[in-house]
C-alpha cells in the first residue's frame, strides 16, 4: 500500500501540473484575489476605526457592531482564498512543485469529467429503462462534489498522515544527532550527519536546514535550526523541545553536561512518541467493532433478510394483501453492487483513515517493496480457474461455485506467498540483526573500556554471539581487518564493503560513529558505544511496547478475517439456499437472487474482506509495510477460502 501512496502523489502533482497548462488566466484569478483581499482588508480596518472612535465617544451608529462582523468575515474570507496557507504548507511539506492555482484546476476538471460520464450513464439508462437509473442518478450529483473536495485537499491529508507516520521516526532522529553530538559536539555536524541517515520528510527536512544557510536565508546554523524546530513544534511538541536541547548540548563545556542533556533529550522524545501511540491505541475499540460487523455481521444478514424482504415487497403482494403472480427481477446488480463493490470501499477508506492517524515506529527495510498482484499472476489464476470450471462442470452451481472460491484464494495466495517469502526472510535477517545490536554494541563498548583494541573487542563479542547475525557481522568484520588490513571505513562501506547493501540505515550509521569515536578518542571511545547502545535499547523497547499494546487488537481482527468471518458466510450461503428452496416450493409469486449469484457474490466479498481486514493489522502493528501484507495475505487468503468452502458444503448439505 505504500507504494500506491508513492504512485498517486507523482500522479497528482503530474496531473496538476498538466492542468496549469491549461490554466493560461491563473496570474489574472491570483491578481483578482489580491485585490479583493485588500479591499476587503481596507474596508474592515476603515469600519474598525469607526467602531473604536464610537466607543470612546459613547455614540454613532447602532449597526456598527453588526457591520464589523460581516466586514471581519469577508476580510478572513478573502485572506484564506488569497494566500491558502494550510494548503501551501501541506505542498511545501510534501516538498511538491506545484501552486495553488494548478491545484484549483485539476480539481476541476476531474470533477467535470466525473459528471460528464455519469450524465452520459444516465442518458444510456433513461433510454433502456433501467431501474438503476434511481441509484446512478443521486450518484452523479453527488460524487463530483466529492471527488472535487478530495482532490483540492488532497495535499493536506497527505502531509497530515506524514506528519503522524514521522512522529514514530523522531526518536530515531534525535538517537543520530546525539550520536554525532557524543563524538564532536558540532550542531552542524550532527545535521549533516542526521540528514545523510534518516528517511523522509526528516531527512530532507535536515538537509534544508544546512541548505537555508548556504542560501543565505539564516545567518547561522543555529538560526536555521531554530526556525526548523519551531516549524516542527507545530505538528510534535515534544520533538521540538528534544531538537532545542540538542542545540543547547552543544553549549555545554563538560563532557558530564553534554551527555545530561543528551539524554534528557532522548527520554523526552521516546516518552512523547509512547504517550501519542497509549493514546492512539485506547481510540481503536469502536474502529475494529465496525470493522467486525463489516466483515461478519452485514453479509449473515443480508443472506438472512433477502428472502424476508422478497416476501412483504410491496410488489409481491395485491392491494387487497393477496399475493400477486407477477414476479419482480432479483436485485442480483444492486446487492452484488453493495457487497462487491460500495461496502468493501466504504471498509477500505475507513481502514485508512485510521491507519492514517497511527503514530509511525517501524521503518522497514529498503526491500519492502512488492508488487502483490501482477498480470502473470492473473493470467496463472484465469487459467486454474478455467481448468476447475471445465473438470467440475457436471457439479451443481450451488457445489461448484464455493468450489471455485476456494481455489482462487488457494491460487492466488500462494502465488502471492511464493513472491513474498524470500523478502520476509531476508527481512527478518535484519530485524534479527537490530534486534540483538544493542547488546553487542554494550559488550563491544565494554571491552573498549578495559583497553582492548577495536579488532579483538570484536572478535570476542563475534565469539560470544555465534549464531546470531551480529554475530556473523562482527567475526568477518574481524577477519577482513586481519587479512586485509584495509581501513575499517572501507571495509564496512566500501565498494566491497559488508555493510554496501544493508537495508538498515540504523545500523550503518551507528557503525559509522561506531569508527568514528575509535579514531577520535579511544580513551572514552567505550563509554560512548555503551551510552549509543543505551539509546538503542531505548528505542527497541518503546517499538516492543507499542507493538504489545497494540497485538490484542490484531490479533482479534485478524481472527475476525481468517475463521470468523469464512465460517459465518459459509453458513450463509446454505441459510440462502435453505430459505430460497423453502420460498419458492410456495409459490408465492416472488423472485429471489439465484443462490449460484448469491454465492458468488459472498465469495468475492470474502475474498476482498480478508484483504482489507489483513492490511489494517499489518498496518497497525508495522506500518505500510507490503511484505508482511503480502506474507500475511499469501497464507490467509488460502485459509480462509478452504474454511468457506468446507463450511458452506457442510451447512447447505445438512440443512437441504
Amino acid at each position: 500500500m505504500d507504494d500506491l501512496n508513492e504512485k498517486v502523489e507523482p500522479l497528482y502533482v503530474k496531473g496538476c501540473h498538466w492542468a496549469g497548462k491549461y490554466y493560461k488566466n491563473s496570474r489574472e484569478t491570483a491578481k483578482k484575489r489580491k485585490q479583493t483581499f485588500e479591499s476587503a482588508k481596507k474596508e474592515y480596518l476603515s469600519i474598525r476605526r469607526r467602531h473604536e472612535q464610537q466607543l470612546h465617544l459613547k455614540s454613532g451608529d447602532n449597526n456598527i457592531e453588526s457591520k464589523l462582523k460581516r466586514s471581519h468575515s469577508r476580510y478572513k474570507t478573502a485572506e484564506r482564498r488569497y494566500f491558502q496557507k494550510s494548503l501551501m504548507d501541506a505542498v511545501k511539506f510534501n516538498g511538491w512543485d506545484i501552486d495553488v492555482y494548478q491545484i484549483e484546476k485539476f480539481s476541476s476538471i476531474i470533477a467535470v469529467m466525473i459528471f460528464g460520464i455519469l450524465i452520459l450513464l444516465n442518458i444510456m439508462l433513461l433510454i433502456r429503462g433501467s431501474s438503476m437509473l434511481m441509484y446512478v442518478l443521486p450518484t452523479s450529483l453527488v460524487l463530483p462534489v466529492v471527488i472535487y473536495s478530495f482532490l483540492l485537499s488532497y495535499p493536506e491529508i497527505v502531509s497530515n498522515r506524514m506528519k503522524v507516520r514521522t512522529i514514530g521516526r523522531t526518536p530515531e532522529a534525535i538517537n543520530f544527532l546525539s550520536m554525532s553530538m557524543r563524538v564532536t559536539p558540532s550542531l552542524n555536524r550532527a545535521i549533516e550527519f542526521t540528514a545523510k541517515n534518516m528517511d523522509e520528510p526528516l531527512g530532507t527536512g535536515f538537509k534544508t536546514v544546512l541548505w537555508n544557510v548556504m542560501m543565505r536565508k539564516f545567518h547561522s546554523i543555529e538560526d536555521s535550526f531554530n526556525a526548523f524546530a519551531l516549524e516542527c513544534g507545530d505538528w510534535n511538541e515534544d520533538f521540538k523541545r528534544g531538537l532545542y536541547l540538542i542545540k543547547a548540548a552543544g553549549l555545554e563545556r563538560s563532557k558530564e553536561g553534554l551527555n545530561r542533556t543528551l539524554d534528557k533529550a532522548n527520554e523526552l522524545v521516546i516518552e512523547g512518541t509512547k504517550e501519542r501511540i497509549g493514546t492512539y491505541v485506547s481510540s481503536l475499540s469502536g474502529p475494529t467493532t465496525i470493522l467486525f460487523a463489516m466483515g461478519v455481521l452485514f453479509p449473515m444478514l443480508i443472506g438472512a433478510m433477502l428472502p424476508i424482504l422478497s416476501i412483504s415487497s410491496p410488489s409481491s403482494l395485491s392491494s387487497y394483501g393477496e399475493v400477486s403472480t407477477s414476479t419482480t427481477p432479483p436485485p442480483t446488480i444492486e446487492v452484488g453492487a453493495l457487497m462487491i463493490l460500495i461496502i468493501p470501499f466504504l471498509t477500505f477508506v475507513f481502514s485508512w483513515n485510521i491507519l492514517g492517524k497511527r503514530p509511525g515506529t517501524y521503518r522497514a527495510p529498503d526491500n519492502s517493496r512488492i508488487g502483490l498482484i501482477t498480470f502473470q499472476d492473473i493470467a496463472v489464476v484465469s487459467s486454474i480457474l478455467a481448468i476447475v470450471l471445465l473438470l467440475g462442470h457436471s457439479l451443481s452451481n450451488v457445489i461448484l461455485l464455493p468450489m471455485m472460491v476456494m481455489v482462487f484464494g488457494i491460487s492466488l495466495g500462494l502465488l502471492v506467498f511464493r513472491r513474498a517469502k524470500p523478502l520476509k526472510k531476508r527481512r527478518n535477517q535484519v530485524w534479527d540483526l537490530e534486534k540483538v545490536f544493542p547488546d553487542a554494541l554494550f559488550q563491544l563498548g565494554n571491552h573498549i573500556s578495559d583497553g582492548e583494541p577495536l579488532e579483538t573487542a570484536l572478535g570476542k563479542v563475534g565469539r560470544s554471539m555465534i549464531g546470531t547475525e551480529v554475530g556473523t557481522l562482527f567475526l568477518d568484520i574481524e577477519k577482513r581487518m586481519r587479512f586485509t588490513r584495509e581501513p575499517l571505513t572501507t571495509i564496512l562501506f566500501g565498494d566491497e564493503g559488508l555493510l554496501k547493501g544493508s537495508p538498515s540505515p540504523l545500523i550503518k550509521g551507528t557503525m559509522q560513529t561506531v569508527i568514528e569515536v575509535v579514531q577520535k578518542d579511544s580513551r572514552n571511545a567505550g563509554q560512548t558505544i555503551v551510552n549509543i547502545s543505551t539509546y538503542l535499547r531505548d528505542l527497541k523497547r518503546m517499538e516492543h511496547d507499542i507493538q504489545t499494546s497494540i497485538r490484542s487488537i490484531t490479533d482479534m481482527a485478524r481472527g475476525t478475517a481468517l475463521v470468523f468471518s469464512p465460517l459465518v458466510m459459509g453458513i450463509t450461503c446454505g441459510l440462502y439456499v435453505l430459505l430460497g428452496d423453502s420460498f419458492s416450493s410456495m409459490e408465492l409469486g416472488f423472485s429471489m437472487i439465484q443462490p449460484e449469484h448469491f454465492i458468488l457474490i459472498i465469495g468475492i466479498y470474502l475474498a476482498l474482506t480478508v484483504a482489507i481486514i489483513l492490511y489494517f493489522t499489518t498496518g497497525m502493528m508495522y506500518g505500510q509495510d507490503n511484505v508482511q501484507f503480502a506474507y500475511e495475505l499469501g497464507y490467509g487468503l488460502p485459509m480462509a477460502s478452504i474454511i468457506f468452502f468446507l463450511v458452506a458444503l457442510g451447512s447447505m448439505e445438512y440443512m437441504i
